[in-house]
């Protein structure tokens, strides 16, 4: 990805400061709810997954160039429509004519394949950005994106967006450190929107998202985050809108015996101004960030290129309008490979 630039000219390639890095992950364990299913018909499953992931950097002078690909999947034993492969790519190219301002642009993909069970899609992001840093404490990064999303199983939830988002960090002391992040989206779809009884109204769907997260860092002895977001979505078809309160918080402690544990937990709260939530994308995201969630993982690095991991994480959400509710428990033990 990061090699073109080389290929083209030679003398760049001389000049450059060029580092990259590789990743290799396994794990197995047993997931409680493979297919990712409401209700409590779920069959807990044994699984293995296996990811990697390569990243590299280019800096000559007042130019940076950056990119990154992650590909890996999960594999049950008996489950085998809920196996599923994932691959992502992020690439960004800048240029930094002063210190405290940098111009550059950005693109990001993801293509998941999920089996029979559906759930697949691909996600494309990409557009210009300007990033400004005022002080050594204080800096910004405005972004202006393009969002492209398929949904290859349930193509009237393909849409089309624009994207302004604001990223603001401050960090007034060398241990601690504040981040704000906003966003407005304007999403149309492929589809027409629906009334109440479920008829067609004549006119394309159209979602208008703007959300807000802020947080607090800490890195001394130990590791402490903590973040409050939310989010509004608006839209003129019925069973669509909702209004979210995320709440988060992670530790990361250091243990005897040179092991490390890390706490994460977040409580999703979610209404629906219609009553009911009609979407099937609540359960699209891999890292479930529309559900209310708590892990811990103890860590033992072995060397410097080797970490073995024991994890525990619980899933949980519910659509009481539905009477539909969520579960699922993921336990699982692995190593990564750093090169």
């Amino acid at each position: 990805m990061l090699l073109w630039p080389l290929l083209l000219c030679p003398r760049l390639a001389l000049a450059a400061d060029v580092s990259g890095a590789a990743r290799l992950q396994l794990s197995t364990g047993l997931d409680t709810n493979p297919g990712r299913d409401f209700g409590d018909a779920a069959t807990p499953d044994a699984m293995a997954s296996l990811s990697g992931q390569l990243q590299g950097q280019l800096r000559q002078d007042a130019f940076f160039l950056e990119g990154s690909y992650e590909l890996g999947g999960r594999a049950f034993a008996t489950s085998s429509a809920a196996d599923l492969w994932v691959q992502a790519a992020r690439a960004s190219a800048s240029w930094a004519p002063w210190t405290a301002l940098t111009f550059g642009v950005e693109g990001r993909a993801k293509d998941r394949h999920a089996g029979s069970r559906g759930r697949g899609y691909a996600d494309l992001v990409g557009g210009p950005f300007v990033a400004a840093r005022p002080s050594k404490t204080l800096s910004f990064e405005l972004h202006a994106d393009a969002h492209r999303f398929l949904y290859r199983d349930a193509y009237a939830y393909s849409f089309g967006a624009g994207e302004l988002s604001l990223l603001a960090h401050f960090q007034p002391t060398r241990r601690q450190g504040f981040s704000l992040s906003l966003l407005a989206a304007d999403e149309r779809y492929a589809t027409q929107a629906v009334g109440f009884s479920g008829d067609e109204l004549g006119v394309r769907r159209d979602d208008h998202r703007v959300g807000g997260a802020v947080q607090y860092r800490y890195r001394g002895p130990f590791a402490l985050a903590v973040g409050y977001g939310f989010q509004s979505v608006g839209s003129n078809s019925f069973g669509e809108a909702q209004r979210s309160h995320r709440f988060t918080a992670s530790v990361g402690l250091r243990l005897p015996q040179r092991l490390m544990l890390f706490v994460e937990g977040a409580l999703q709260l979610t209404q629906y101004p219609d009553g009911v939530y009609l979407s099937p994308q609540i359960l699209l995201l891999e890292d479930d960030e529309n559900l209310s969630s708590a892990t811990a993982r103890l860590v033992r690095p072995l060397n410097a290129h080797l970490d073995v991991e024991l994890r525990y994480s619980l899933y949980q959400t519910a659509l009481p309008q539905n009477g539909l509710h969520y579960l699922r428990q993921l336990a699982t033990a692995g190593a990564t490979f750093r090169f």
